[in-house]
C-alpha cells in the first residue's frame, strides 16, 4: 500500500534549512578532529539536531549469507537502535540492488512491518541515502527518522548527500581495518579441515559485560547466532555440516542449559583466553572429553563476538586413566607398606616419598617435593660423607647399596634409619634413585639401653660381691675395736687413736651398705603407698639439706594412683637426687618435684626405651643448674662416676637411685643440656592392690 504524502509546508522546509545551515560549521570543525566511529558518532548526533529529526543513524551492510545491516553509530535519542539486522526486514533492503535513496514521509511502520528498527523507535517518515565504495556500490546507509509524518525531505536529503561522502569514506576505513582483522582472525584461528571444532558467535545486538551474569546470558542467548564454524564443530553439534550451522542462530543449535554453562564460564575468566575440560554427548550417545577454548572481542565494555575450539582428547583420557590406574596401584602399594621409600634424581632433589616416610618426619610431600635431600634431611656432620657416597651410587646405576644414616625431620628431631638403595632408570632413560629404609631408632636406643643395662649389673655384682667380703672384714675390725675402747677411759693415750679407726670402720660400713643396696643385696619392704605422701613427709628434710638461695617447688596431682614400693627407699631416691641438684646449682636455683600419672602404649617405648605397656607414677625432679654433657649422660648411673671435685663425692649417689628403681619394677629417664639444668624422670608401675 502506498503512503499518503502530507502536503509541502514551505515554511517547515525553510527553518528546517536554516537550523541545518547553523550546524553545518559546528559539524565540520568537528569532524575534522575525529575519525573513525568517534567520527559518525559526532555525525549522527549533530545531523539529529540539525535536521530536526527523532533519530540519525549510520549502518553497515555486512555480505553473509544471509545479508544483514549492523548500526554503527546512533543519535542520543535511539541508543535503543544499535545491533545487527537481517538486511531483508530492513526498510534498506532496496538500497544494496539500486544504490538509491530511500524516502518514506509518512506510514513508514506500515509500508515496511518487519522492519524491527522502525517498530522500536516508534518512527512514521524515514529518509535513508546509500553510502557507496569507490566503485559506487552501497556499503551501508545513513538514515534520519521521525515520529511523525514529514511533508517534505528536499533539505534533510541534500544535507545527508553531503555528509554521505565523508560517512562513507569512514566506513571504508572501517572496513579495511576490520577485513585485516578478521583476516588474521580467520587464518590464524578458523582451518575448515581442522580436526578441533572451530566457531565464532556473534550478536545482532552487543552484549554489556557490565550487566549481571544471568541478564547477560540472556541477552547473549536471545541475540547470539554462529558466524563462523567448521565441520569438525558442525559434526560435534551433531548437525552435519558447516552450512547447516553458519548465519543459525544460537537458540537452534544450543540447548539452553549447555549455552548458559559455556558462557557462565566465559564471564568467569572476565572474557579473557580461556581452556576448559567438560563433557559433550555425540550424536550417537557416545561420551566424548573436550577441551574448549574461548576468545571473547570486548570493544568499549560491550562483548562483540566469541571465538571457540573445541579439541577432543576422549582417547588421550582413557590412555591417561589407565596409567593413572597402574600408577595409583602402585602408589597404593608403596604407601601401604611400612617401610620409608624415597626417590631422588641424580641432583638428590626429592622426587616422592611414601605415607610412612611423612608420617613418621612429620614433613608434608609438598614441603619436600624438588628440595635438596642432603641439605634438608642429613645432619651437617654426615653430608660429606653422604654426598660422596651418593656420587658413586649414581655413577654406577643397577648396583643395591645397603646404608645406615641419620634421618633428620622437622623440627630437628632425628632418627636412625637403614637403607637399601639403588640407581634405575626409567623409560625416558633418566636416572632415580630409590631407596628403601627402615627405622631402626627404638632397636639402636634399645639396644645401647640393654649394653647400660649389662654394663651396671656387671659393675653391681663385682661391686656387691667385694661389698660383702669388706663389710664381713669391717665387722670384725668394729668388734675388736669397740672391745679395745671398752677397755680404756678417754684419758688413755691410745684411746682418740682407736676411735679413730672405729670412726673410720663405720664410715666404711656405710658405703658397704650403700653398695650392697646398689647390688639388690639389701632386702625391700614393699608397700602400697602414695608418692605425694612420701614427697611431703620428706620436704622438711629437703630443705634443710638445699642452700638458702634454692627454691624447693612441688607439682603434685591430687589424683595420683598409688605404687608398690618401700618407703625408705623412695625417701632415699629424693634425697640422692637433692642433693645432686643442689651440687649442680651452686649460686640461686631452683628445684622442682613433680608427680603425675602417665600411660604408655606400645607405639611410645622411644620415649623411655624397654618400658612395657601400662599405667605409670611419673616422679619428675628438675633443677635449673649446670646441666650435663652427652659424654657424662652416658655413665651417669655407674658406680663411683662423678662429675665433682675430688673429695665431694663417693659417685654411689645416682647409682644407688638407679637400683632402686629398679628394684621397685620401674624405669628412669634423664635429660640434660650444658646450662640448661637436668630432669630426671622416674616411672613407676601402678599397683593393682
Amino acid at each position: 500500500m502506498k503512503p499518503t504524502l502530507v502536503p509541502e509546508e514551505p515554511m517547515l522546509a525553510k527553518e528546517t534549512a536554516i537550523a541545518a545551515g547553523g550546524t553545518l560549521l559546528k559539524l565540520t570543525r568537528q569532524m575534522s578532529v575525529r575519525i573513525g566511529l568517534e567520527c559518525l558518532r559526532a555525525m549522527v548526533t549533530n545531523l539529529a539536531e540539525a535536521l530536526r529529526a527523532d533519530s540519525v543513524l549510520v549502518g553497515e551492510f555486512t555480505s553473509n549469507s544471509v545479508p544483514r545491516v549492523t548500526i554503527l553509530a546512533a543519535s542520543a535519542e535511539s541508543q535503543e537502535a544499535t545491533g545487527s539486522f537481517e538486511l531483508h526486514r530492513s526498510v534498506w533492503s532496496r538500497i544494496p540492488a539500486t544504490g538509491r535513496p530511500v524516502i518514506c514521509r509518512n506510514h513508514a511502520r506500515a509500508r515496511f512491518p518487519s522492519d524491527p528498527l522502525l517498530a522500536r523507535l516508534r518512527a512514521e517518515a524515514c529518509i535513508a541515502v546509500p553510502l557507496n565504495d569507490l566503485a559506487g556500490k552501497a556499503i551501508g546507509v545513513m538514515t534520519a527518522l521521525y515520529r511523525s509524518p514529514v511533508a517534505s525531505f528536499r533539505t534533510a536529503k541534500s544535507v545527508l548527500e553531503v555528509f554521505a561522502h565523508r560517512a562513507a569514506a569512514e566506513l571504508l576505513h572501517k572496513q579495511e581495518k576490520d577485513r585485516l582483522r578478521k583476516s588474521e582472525e580467520r587464518y590464524h584461528a578458523f582451518v575448515s579441515l581442522n580436526e578441533d571444532g572451530m566457531w565464532c558467535i556473534e550478536f545482532e545486538r552487543p552484549i554489556p559485560i557490565d550487566l549481571a551474569a544471568d541478564e547477560q546470558v540472556e541477552l547473549a542467548y536471545r541475540y547470539g547466532y554462529c558466524s563462523e564454524c567448521n565441520s569438525a564443530a558442525a559434526n560435534y553439534w551433531g548437525l552435519g555440516q558447516s552450512r547447516n550451522i553458519v548465519d543459525r542462530r544460537v537458540t537452534n543449535v544450543f540447548p539452553k542449559a549447555v549455552f548458559r554453562k559455556a558462557f557462565i564460564d566465559l564471564i568467569r575468566s572476565e572474557y579473557r583466553f580461556t581452556t576448559c575440560e567438560t563433557d559433550i554427548f555425540m550424536p550417537d550417545g557416545r561420551r566424548h572429553v573436550v577441551l574448549r577454548s574461548h576468545l571473547a572481542i570486548v570493544e568499549d565494555g560491550m562483548l562483540q563476538r566469541v571465538w571457540g575450539i573445541t579439541h577432543d582428547i576422549t582417547a588421550f583420557r582413557q590412555v591417561q586413566h589407565a596409567l593413572d590406574a597402574s600408577k595409583q596401584g602402585m602408589i597404593d602399594l608403596l604407601d601401604g607398606i611400612q617401610l620409608l621409600v624415597l626417590v631422588l634424581n641424580p641432583s638428590a632433589e626429592i622426587q616422592f616419598c611414601n605415607s610412612a616416610f611423612t608420617e613418621l618426619t612429620d614433613w608434608r610431600f609438598d614441603d619436600l617435593k624438588g628440595k635438596n635431600w642432603f641439605d634438608l634431611l642429613v645432619p651437617a656432620e654426615e653430608r660429606a660423607g653422604s654426598q660422596a657416597r651418593f656420587a658413586a651410587e649414581v655413577a654406577r646405576p643397577g648396583k643395591p647399596v645397603h646404608f645406615e644414616s641419620t634421618l633428620m625431620g622437622r623440627g630437628g628431631r632425628r632418627w636412625q634409619v637403614v637403607w637399601d638403595s639403588m640407581a634405575l632408570r626409567d623409560e625416558d632413560g633418566q636416572i632415580k634413585i630409590a631407596n628403601l629404609g627402615r627405622d631402626v631408632t627404638h632397636e639402636k636406643a634399645y639396644e645401647a639401653h640393654l649394653r647400660q643395662v649389662q654394663k651396671i649389673e656387671g659393675i653391681g655384682r663385682l661391686a656387691g660381691g667385694i661389698a660383702h667380703d669388706f663389710n664381713n672384714l669391717l665387722t670384725v675390725i668394729n668388734g675388736y675395736t669397740s672391745q679395745l675402747l671398752a677397755k680404756r677411759s678417754a684419758a688413755d693415750p691410745d684411746y682418740r687413736e682407736l676411735n679413730e679407726v672405729r670412726n673410720a670402720a663405720e664410715k666404711g660400713t656405710h658405703l658397704t651398705q650403700q653398695l650392697l643396696t646398689f647390688a639388690r643385696r639389701r632386702a625391700s619392704k614393699l608397700e602400697v603407698l602414695n608418692l605425694n605422701a612420701i614427697v611431703e613427709r620428706d620436704g622438711s628434710i629437703l630443705r634443710r639439706i638445699l642452700e638458702q638461695d634454692i627454691d624447693l617447688v612441688t607439682d603434685l596431682d591430687p589424683s595420683l594412683c598409688p605404687v608398690r614400693a618401700d618407703p625408705v627407699e623412695i625417701g632415699q631416691v629424693l634425697l640422692n637426687l637433692a642433693v645432686n641438684a643442689r651440687d649442680a646449682m651452686p649460686g640461686r636455683g631452683k628445684l622442682t618435684i613433680a608427680t603425675s600419672d602417665a600411660t604408655f602404649s606400645a607405639g611410645q617405648a622411644s620415649v623411655v626405651p624397654g618400658i612395657p605397656e601400662g599405667k605409670y607414677v611419673q616422679l619428675t625432679v628438675t633443677d635449673t643448674g649446670t646441666g650435663m654433657t652427652q659424654e657424662a649422660l652416658d655413665h651417669l648411673f655407674e658406680p663411683f662416676f662423678t662429675t665433682k671435685e675430688p673429695g665431694k663425692g663417693t659417685g654411689l649417689g645416682l647409682s644407688i637411685v638407679y637400683g632402686i628403681v629398679k628394684q621397685s619394677g620401674g624405669h628412669i629417664r634423664v635429660e640434660s643440656t650444658p646450662g640448661h639444668g637436668t630432669s630426671f624422670r622416674i616411672f613407676l608401675p601402678c599397683s593393682q592392690d
